[in-house]
């Protein structure tokens, strides 16, 4: 026979058997969630999270997090209070900036001891907790807690920008979820305050694949505030202790319902009384961890441990399944939103024996939720409430929108593309006309909503379109264009690229990582054709050391030139007759004004012929000359037997012979190696 088990019952008036209290010690799902293990120990550095072990920077380069002792904080600020080990801090920067700086964050593997772990989907919900402690900055801040899959550990490219690419699309929509947000302390006093977000893996947005780490980073949310945060003791942990059934379906039998087992060391005894217990007269039912009922009522459990502690807990058997209520018919006044949080929260389905299915004019759209994630402009939504063995019941509303003529119709131009197109047309609407004049006089555009702006003028836009309730709504707005719009509103932009790129030199020790940097040879050439709203340019050419990333010397050319920047700007011509030296880097810096924006371009010069070595005579009789052509460098010479016994060691500069005595060893084939800056020469000689 099935049995029903009251998932978990904890005793209630014996504090030692609390649940839960000891999570974050002993089921922590975050392996390092206090940052105490660590590489190498922290120090008064930043961008130092990748020193705790599991966790990890968002970004390739550029902004991540810092990781501190408790005794250290960056610049003038004190460390959060109270002090318990290592923690981490970063700026949570919620305004919108024209560059990616303002973006910092961290992320971190999820895992059991020393296993990898991965929370699935419909497998319950999650707490998550963390303390946090606002150490400087001000205004208005938010954080944004994000699930991730991210089974690789892969970490992310530099971002366009602060808010481009979304925190969503970070790792990809179909492996990111927003798990919640949580607002930064206003205050500076450095005070810790733990913060605790509850998150449900059945939420239709949560990844198939489920998620296998979680980062930290500010919320998407548009705010006019930039905080420096600190933060510490991460847990999660699965919310088993709330897995309590408070009323139970059974409609074609009755079902065996058991208590909750013992745990080891422990001892509960059971005392099943019942139905409409009354108090003054006691009815005991049973005395076994699991009972029958046999009809529909209250039954109550009273469960004793080995110390007298109790917990009580009552059930309600019912033989059909309540009926759930979606509220009244909704209809969308004009100009508002889609409406959301459509739910049937505390109406008793928040039990694992219920299977909710919601359905948006006939089409499922949702399994599983008491609340529709998906907002809804109109039509019927129903809830359906099935239990195995029983009717299913639902209950279903209706949503109507209002439609009204918008008041917000523009016309935007696009200033890359010189495009003139209408914003904020409704989707849902019938067309009937549309035009476009120039100056009063029309110009032919195929009904479309957007337009390629030509010449200056006053632009206009006419349309008359229908809803679908028959609505009727005529527009007629005005732009007005010169050549200096999209100038005074971008002001002065640089885009130069290098031309005649085929061959790419890897340089693996810059502050940005591993580079492939082009490789030239002879003409260097650049196009500047693209860059707007220049009066004048820029150029910069000087030598550059990538591993320091700065000039080694004085630049070789320096100067401003009048006019826009043509699409073939050649180095090696007049005005500028550049000569560049062979194996050099060089840093070009390309402006334009009148509202100056730069550029950078980093390239490799590299016209030498490859080294050859040179080795005579050979056979010898144990005496003879190494030499390399083509060679600017000192390098190690060895020569080698056949058994890989080192039997010379000496050096060769750049293309002067060296002489190899090595008569005294006994006759045979040697192997010649000459090393020079990480690449290796070899050729094999005869000792006769």
């Amino acid at each position: 026979m099935k049995k029903q088990l009251l998932a978990i019952i904890f005793i209630t008036t014996c504090i030692h058997l609390y649940g839960q209290l000891n999570c974050c010690e002993n089921g922590n799902l975050i392996k390092n969630g206090q940052f105490a293990l660590t590489s190498t120990p922290p120090t008064n550095t930043s961008n130092n999270i990748d020193l705790a072990l599991y966790w990890s920077p968002i970004w390739i380069i550029g902004s991540q997090a810092d990781l501190y002792d408790q005794n250290h904080a960056p610049g003038s600020f004190s460390p959060p209070n109270p002090a318990d080990g290592n923690y981490a801090s970063f700026w949570i920067d919620n305004r919108v900036w024209h560059t990616a700086n303002g973006r910092e964050g961290m992320s971190v593997k999820l895992g059991d001891n020393n296993t990898s772990i991965t929370i699935y989907p419909n497998s319950g919900d999650y707490n998550l907790s963390f303390d946090i402690a606002s150490l400087a900055g001000w205004g208005d801040s938010e954080v944004g807690v994000y699930g991730v899959y991210n089974p690789t550990n892969s970490i992310t490219s530099p971002p366009v920008s602060s808010h481009n690419p979304t925190n969503l699309e970070l790792y990809g929509l179909n492996n990111t979820v927003l798990l919640g947000t949580i607002s930064v302390p206003n205050n500076t006093n450095g005070i810790k305050q733990q913060e605790t977000l509850t998150f449900s893996t059945n939420s239709v947005n949560f990844p198939s694949n489920g998620i296998d780490h979680i980062f930290i980073t500010r919320s998407s949310t548009v705010l006019n505030g930039s905080r420096y945060v600190a933060f510490d003791n991460f847990c999660i942990y699965e919310k088993t202790d709330t897995i309590i059934y408070n009323e139970i379906i059974m409609c074609s039998t009755f079902q065996e319902i058991c208590g909750p087992i013992a745990p080891n060391g422990s001892t509960y005894t059971y005392q099943w009384y019942g139905p409409d217990h009354d108090p003054t007269s006691v009815i005991l039912l049973g005395e076994d961890m699991c009972f029958t009922p046999s009809q529909t009522g209250n039954y109550t459990l009273i469960v004793t441990d080995e110390n007298g502690c109790t917990a009580n807990h009552t059930i309600n058997v019912l033989d059909e399944i309540p009926q759930p209520n979606l509220g009244n018919d909704i209809t969308i006044e004009c100009g508002q939103n889609p409406v959301g949080n459509i739910n049937i929260l505390n109406q008793g389905f928040d039990g694992s024996n219920y299977t909710i299915t919601w359905y948006h004019n006939g089409q499922e759209i949702q399994v599983g939720g008491e609340t529709l994630m998906t907002s809804i402009a109109s039509g019927e939504v129903t809830v359906v409430i099935a239990v195995e063995g029983c009717k299913s019941v639902s209950d279903t509303i209706t949503i109507t929108q209002e439609y009204c003529c918008p008041e917000d119709l523009q016309l935007v131009m696009d200033c890359e593309t010189k495009e003139l197109r209408v914003e904020n047309l409704p989707n849902n609407i019938t067309i009937n006309t549309i035009f476009w004049d120039l100056n009063n006089q029309t110009i032919p555009n195929e009904n479309n909503t957007t337009l390629q702006v030509t010449e200056e003028g006053i632009y206009s836009f006419g349309i008359i379109f229908t809803f679908p309730d028959g609505t009727e709504c005529h527009h007629y707005i005005h732009f007005q264009y010169t050549e200096d719009y999209c100038c005074d509103i971008t002001g002065s932009q640089a885009v130069v690229s290098i031309l005649g790129v085929t061959n790419y030199y890897n340089v693996p020790n810059t502050p940005y990582g591993t580079m492939n940097i082009p490789a030239m040879c002879g003409r260097v050439a650049l196009d500047g054709s693209l860059s707007t709203c220049e009066d004048g340019y820029f150029i910069s050419v000087a030598p550059f050391d990538p591993a320091s990333w700065s000039n080694t010397t004085p630049p070789i050319f320096e100067g401003w030139i009048q006019g826009q920047a043509p699409n073939n700007i050649d180095l090696t011509q007049p005005p500028f007759n550049l000569v560049f030296d062979n194996q050099t880097f060089y840093m070009i810096q390309f402006a334009v004004g009148p509202n100056w924006d730069d550029e950078y371009i980093l390239f490799w010069y590299d016209c030498e012929t490859k080294k050859e070595m040179t080795i005579a005579p050979n056979p010898n009789q144990g005496i003879f000359n190494v030499s390399m052509t083509n060679n600017k460098e000192e390098g190690t010479l060895e020569v080698i037997d056949l058994s890989g016994n080192i039997v010379y060691r000496g050096s060769i500069f750049k293309e002067n012979s060296a002489e190899i005595d090595i008569s005294r060893q006994k006759s045979g084939s040697y192997i010649v190696k000459v090393s020079i800056k990480g690449e290796v020469y070899s050729k094999k000689i005869i000792k006769e």
